[in-house]
C-alpha cells in the first residue's frame, strides 16, 4: 500500500482534498480531518478522522488539493484612461508609458498617431475631424470618441 500523507503536511485548514470520479462528480474532504490518501492494487483509499472511503481504481479520475480563499490577499489597481477633447486636441492620460496610440476614423484609416510620455500622457491634433467619431487604439484597449 502506498501512502501520500507527506504531501498534505504544510497546507492550511481551509484546503481540501477533492476526489473526482469518472462521471466528473466530486467529493471533498477538508484537510482539517487529516486525510490520508493511499492506494492498493485495486483502490484509492482515503482515511480521515471520521471515515474511510474506498474508490475502485477504474472508477476515479483524479484527486487534487484545492483552496477556498477566505479573504482578499491582494488587489490590483485598475487605472482607466481619461480622454479629453479641447480646441481640436485629443488629450489622454492614464495610458501605459511609452506606448503607441493610434486615432482612426470610422472607416479604419489612421488619422494621427503618437507615443505616450513617461507618465502615460499624450496630446494629438484632431483639427480635421470635427463632428465625427474616432476610434482611439491604445495598449489599454480601443475607445470610441466623439469629436464636436
Amino acid at each position: 500500500m502506498t501512502s501520500l500523507f507527506g504531501v498534505f503536511q504544510n497546507l492550511s485548514a481551509d484546503e481540501k482534498v477533492v476526489v473526482t470520479d469518472i462521471k466528473g462528480e466530486k467529493i471533498s474532504f477538508l484537510l482539517s480531518t487529516n486525510p490520508i490518501v493511499s492506494f492498493d492494487a485495486y483502490s484509492l483509499i482515503l482515511n480521515t478522522n471520521e471515515e474511510t472511503v474506498s474508490y475502485p481504481l477504474t472508477e476515479y479520475r483524479s484527486f487534487t488539493i484545492e483552496s477556498n480563499p477566505s479573504s482578499v490577499k491582494q488587489t490590483t489597481l485598475l487605472q482607466s484612461p481619461l480622454f479629453f477633447i479641447n480646441n481640436g486636441l485629443l488629450e489622454a492620460s492614464g495610458l501605459k508609458p511609452k506606448s503607441k496610440v493610434l486615432v482612426c476614423n470610422i472607416s479604419g484609416m489612421v488619422i494621427t498617431e503618437g507615443i505616450t510620455d513617461e507618465n502615460g500622457y499624450i496630446s494629438l491634433s484632431l483639427n480635421n475631424q470635427k463632428n465625427s467619431i474616432c476610434v482611439v487604439s491604445t495598449s489599454n484597449g480601443s475607445f470610441k470618441v466623439c469629436v464636436r
